[in-house]
């Protein structure tokens, strides 16, 4: 099936740019011929990372999440560990999980995918990864920077979460849906 698309007319022009984000306007071509124009933002480098932290404590599977502030919904989140990355690297994902829960990790992380929270104006790509982790039961951390903290959820918890409206963040609705259609949600 061939779908109509919008065609790039001419070179994209910044209109917005600074360490955070940029925004550019690109003149196209829209699917019906007409002339006009599409704004896309890129935020930071273009590139993020998931992590998606597992542990097996006293014969149960936890995922680490993250509770923080965020400035543009003027919420506390629920969240997976997440950030600009310089690349969809491991050693990138590892970092961001380091920063917001100086959690360890041990053995080799798998690659789940790559997604795009909103394909209709972002360009960026946000790669999740599965990570192993041996915490200590009532281990806490807070991240100075950002004011999050960490915990440990089950799988049911995590999707009454969702269910209920408490999880809203589009990677970590996303992210999981990959780690359940990966299969690697189930632990022998």
């Amino acid at each position: 099936m061939q779908h109509a698309k919008y065609t790039r007319a001419a070179e994209p022009h910044v209109k917005l740019e600074n360490r955070f984000v940029r925004l550019d306007e690109t003149p196209v071509t829209t699917p019906d011929g007409s002339a006009g124009s599409y704004v896309t933002a890129t935020v930071g480098s273009g590139f993020g990372g998931v992590a998606i932290t597992r542990a097996i404590a006293r014969g149960f599977t936890y995922y680490c999440v993250v509770e923080q502030h965020r400035f543009p919904i003027d919420e506390v989140t629920i969240e997976f560990p997440r950030g600009g990355t310089q690349d969809l690297s491991a050693e990138e994902a590892r970092r961001e999980l380091q920063e917001e829960t100086n959690c360890a990790v041990s053995g080799d992380p798998v690659l789940l995918g790559v997604i795009h929270a909103d394909t209709g104006f972002l360009t960026n790509q946000c790669a999740v990864w599965l990570f192993h982790a041996q915490p200590s039961e009532d281990e806490l951390f807070a991240e100075p920077e950002s004011g999050a903290t960490h915990r440990w959820l089950s799988p049911g918890e995590i999707i009454g979460m969702i269910n209920s409206g408490k999880i809203t963040c589009a990677h970590t609705i996303a992210a999981w849906g990959l780690l359940l259609s990966s299969g690697r949600n189930k632990v022998a």
